[in-house]
């Protein structure tokens, strides 16, 4: 997993393209991020949104 901005992560989960497994994964993230947590006696709700990008199998690596 890496950041790419302020509100933008990458997770990148290697020999899987299968888009029904990763619908699951990324279903189960946002279930996660979207449980209410309390700081300093506050209640906190977050939201997020997902991109689904898949390689295909005949995919390479870049070359420079």
């Amino acid at each position: 997993m890496c950041r790419l901005g302020g509100d933008e992560f990458v997770v990148i989960i290697p020999n899987c393209g299968d888009p029904r497994v990763v619908g699951v994964l990324v279903d189960s993230m946002l279930a996660r991020l979207a449980e209410p947590f309390e700081i300093s006696d506050h209640r906190l709700h977050l939201g997020g949104s997902a991109g689904i990008a898949i390689a295909p199998a005949t995919a390479r690596a870049p070359t420079s």
